[in-house]
């Protein structure tokens, strides 16, 4: 009998019942031994406290907040990003950018880290195209350069509300669109900070999600006679979460990130161009 089938056994008394498959999902820090010295069973890294191992297509908000635990496909490079760039979090998430930053990020800067990670990833998954292309004006008397993007037909199994799945469903089929037109319609609404309203989106998504937990808190305040109450909004990292960054470092990503600026500068630039183009469209005019 072989090591991970004494291990099935094992933990089938226990009242954990995985498959072979499932078991070797989990087994991410080395070969599982079946036993230790003094004779007791031991498990794959994190299996005990976890408990049944989900349906890996499954990945619904529902079942996240439900059953109360996140698997590491469920964090996608858009969230570690965006994770290690807001200030609030930046304690906790492993990794981070190598360049030290002497101040909090803007939105902006998170945004555009952000989205493009999440675009970069649906095009190395095969999912879309991203390529620079002439665009003619005024009749063909000149023409200028834009990144495109568009479906190749090809389908990624992101975690449903990730920013990945979200931003592959408003990028269309051939032919391709202006990627800014695609930030365009994600962002969906305008706003006096566009900026600050695509973070409080990515935050709520991922709210729902169950990989970070939302906390209101009710702030009495009085000044003579005058009595009000005021709400502060906090954003958690739930222990849950944070045992899966540990399981799925960022390096790799930020790898990606910095592959891309080096090896494909054109690209990269127009693809923080176009970010930035397609959240400003939605700025609110004053007075609108």
């Amino acid at each position: 009998m072989s090591s991970n089938q004494t291990v099935l056994e094992a933990l089938a008394q226990e009242g954990i019942r995985i498959t072979e498959e499932e078991l070797l999902q989990v087994m991410e820090r080395g070969p599982c031994e079946s036993t230790s010295r003094n004779g007791a069973v031991t498990y794959p890294h994190g299996l005990r406290e976890r408990g049944p191992i989900p349906n890996r297509g499954i990945t619904t908000p529902e079942k996240v907040e439900s059953e109360g635990y996140v698997t590491p496909g469920e964090l996608t490079p858009s969230d570690l990003i965006f994770l290690s760039l807001m200030p609030s979090f930046r304690k906790e998430v492993y990794g981070g950018f190598r360049v030290q930053l002497s101040s909090p990020p803007s939105c902006e800067t998170i945004i555009e880290a952000t989205l493009a990670t999440a675009l970069l990833a649906n095009e190395e998954s095969g999912a879309i195209r991203l390529e620079v292309v002439p665009t003619y004006k005024f009749f063909g008397l000149w023409s200028v350069t834009t990144l495109v993007a568009a479906r190749t037909g090809n389908v990624a199994k992101w975690p449903a509300g990730s920013l990945e799945a979200n931003i592959y469903r408003v990028i269309p089929r051939p032919p391709a669109a202006e990627l800014s037109e695609t930030i365009y319609r994600w962002l969906g609404e305008d706003s006096c900070k566009p900026w600050e309203l695509a973070v409080e989106s990515v935050k709520n998504k991922m709210v729902a999600r169950g990989l970070i937990q939302k906390a209101v808190e009710r702030v009495q305040r009085k000044f003579l006679i005058f009595t009000w109450v005021s709400t502060k909004t906090h954003y958690l990292l739930p222990e849950r979460t944070q045992a899966v960054i540990e399981r799925q470092p960022m390096e790799s990503v930020e790898r990606k990130l910095q592959t891309c600026q080096l090896m494909r500068p054109r690209l990269w630039n127009r693809l923080v161009n176009e970010i930035g183009k397609g959240v400003r469209r939605r700025t609110l005019a004053e007075g609108g």
